[in-house]
């Protein structure tokens, strides 16, 4: 199972989601990834699907398949240090991430900022 095949005009729907804390177990996961993962909250989940419509923007060399990583989690930018997919200081400050990179770009091209990371002036990356 991949990722469905979003484009940029669906970040305006999904970043709707972004917030959300309900945890979800059923979820299309990386097959190359030897992490298992057997829930997420919906809303780390949909901000790695942003990613994923990012990176395939871009023509990224680190997709595999659909997929922007090899596990929708969290580290930490400069350890390999994972932050649990329950964490409650991770979550929110991905989320207004993903938030703050949308409100201030939406109106542009996809183009001219799809090679903005959003996480680049966090604490964190994808795994």
């Amino acid at each position: 199972m991949n990722l469905p095949a979003f484009n940029h005009s669906h970040i305006s729907e999904l970043i709707k989601y972004i917030g959300e804390e309900q945890k979800i177990k059923d979820f299309p996961a990386n097959p190359v990834s030897s992490m298992y993962i057997s829930e997420i909250k919906l809303g780390l989940y949909v901000a790695w699907t942003i990613e994923s419509i990012r990176k395939v923007a871009i023509g990224s060399d680190n997709l595999i398949g659909r997929f922007p990583s090899l596990a929708p989690c969290i580290l930490k930018r400069n350890s390999e240090e994972f932050i649990t997919v329950s964490d409650a200081i991770s979550h929110p400050i991905v989320a207004q991430a993903y938030r703050d990179w949308w409100e201030a770009n939406k109106s542009k091209p996809f183009d001219v900022f799809k090679r903005i990371d959003p996480l680049l002036n966090t604490p964190y990356r994808w795994h």
